[in-house]
């Protein structure tokens, strides 16, 4: 193992391939990265559940066929490590204020074992008494039992990843379920009182038109979820449209009807009473997203299960994305981290800029101001995206134009 860097040196990337790191080093590490002076944050935790019936073709996320047996492992691996951070690193009196579990598909699970897993982070954590507390869930796994059982438990967020409403569409994505089945769903949780809901939708989809997209947003609207998320289609190494594309079975998304239906889910969701809060975000007032903020203000926050990022201070690490070396590591009694680095002092200003400029309203001064100063080179690279009609600077933000928007990931590498 590396000797460990300076925090406020360059940043150096620690890759561990003697089986994770005790807890007396990460608490080490975590302290040095200045986490812990003075303990003023607050914590959003994230559980990744490996498990999914079914690989849809868009997915490239670490996953496991779903086995019983693999799903005991894994949730006495889970808690023990929940305890770790707790006890271990010291992390127990650190106010909790929200909890993300996604995957993977974490209804796959029996809401016993979901329930199971919130009330051992209840029970090593502070969870705040007003915390956000989002599942994610798959359509088809959503019976009266399973959301009755969650709403019971204290779950207050529920995230579906529907993707789209036309058949066709679904059908072609893979692991999906019916429309009808998906409609039905969402009416069963409203009913039985899940009052904020996320759907996820996909544009750009192979075969999908505007008329199709149109129709997605209409049924959308009809049922009225407190949230909504409209990703465009990006084919991700990993997933199987990857491999498609790479073999020529599969025409890349275009850019330009993609571009046609960003414009036409903002214009209808913004229609209906939604507010845009981030470039692919959108919400009834109210309900925005606080987890997902979180990453977006470089908010400490802290994974847990395979291949879940954690960010505490200026010290980033990974799990392992294996379950079977995940389980094994903690039986060991170490964490399964695989890889670790610090952020130097300028790589955590530029990234709380560039994650900041995710949200609409651009990010304050006084997060821009050090970098104006410091860094001559990021000052043009600054400019210059301000004199391409990406970037605006007014009333003491500053923050991406609607064309800017559209190249987020041309800014971000500008600025980092």
């Amino acid at each position: 193992m590396s000797n460990s860097p300076s925090p406020n040196g360059p940043t150096l990337l620690l890759r561990y391939t003697d089986g994770g790191v005790t807890p007396t080093q990460l608490r080490e590490y975590i302290s040095d990265a200045g986490f812990f002076q003075p303990l003023r944050q607050t914590l959003g935790l994230y559980v990744h559940i490996p498990f999914c019936r079914t690989r849809c073709r868009f997915c490239s996320f670490y996953i496991e066929p779903h086995r019983v047996q693999q799903v005991r492992a894994f949730l006495q691996a889970a808690i023990q490590e929940i305890e770790y951070y707790a006890h271990h690193i010291g992390l127990r009196d650190v106010p909790v204020e929200t909890v993300y579990v996604g995957g993977g598909t974490p209804t796959t699970l029996h809401p016993q074992e979901l329930n199971g897993l919130l009330q051992a982070i209840r029970t090593a954590f502070m969870v705040r008494p007003w915390a956000e507390l989002c599942v994610e869930g798959h359509p088809a796994s959503l019976t009266l039992e399973m959301i009755s059982a969650l709403v019971k438990a204290g779950w207050n967020r529920l995230s579906l990843g529907v993707q789209s409403f036309d058949v066709r569409e679904l059908r072609m994505l893979g692991g999906r379920p019916s429309t009808r089945v998906t409609q039905q769903a969402l009416r069963l949780a409203k009913a039985v009182g899940f009052h904020n809901i996320n759907v996820d939708l996909m544009y750009g989809l192979p075969g999908q038109t505007l008329e199709t997209w149109r129709a997605s947003l209409e049924d959308l609207l009809a049922f009225a979820p407190t949230h909504c998320s409209c990703y465009a289609l990006t084919v991700e190494e990993g997933s199987i449209f990857f491999e498609e594309s790479t073999r020529g079975r599969m025409v890349e998304p275009d850019p330009a009807l993609q571009n046609a239906m960003e414009a036409m889910a903002s214009s209808a969701l913004q229609h209906a009473g939604y507010e845009q809060y981030e470039i692919s975000n959108f919400s009834q007032p109210g309900y925005a997203c606080r987890h997902n903020q979180r990453y977006w203000r470089d908010e400490p926050y802290l994974g847990l299960g395979p291949s879940a990022q954690s960010c505490l201070g200026s010290l980033r690490f990974g799990n392992v994305g294996n379950l079977s070396a995940y389980c094994s590591i903690l039986r060991n009694e170490r964490l399964p981290i695989d890889e670790l680095d610090f952020r130097s002092s300028e790589q955590v200003a530029r990234e709380t800029v560039v994650f900041g400029l995710r949200l609409l309203q651009g990010v304050p001064d006084k997060k821009v101001s050090p970098l104006l100063q410091a860094q001559t080179e990021w000052k043009r690279a600054l400019q210059s995206l301000k004199d391409e009609g990406l970037l605006v600077h007014e009333r003491g933000r500053l923050r991406l134009t609607a064309l800017g928007r559209r190249y987020a990931d041309t800014v971000a590498v500008a600025l980092l």
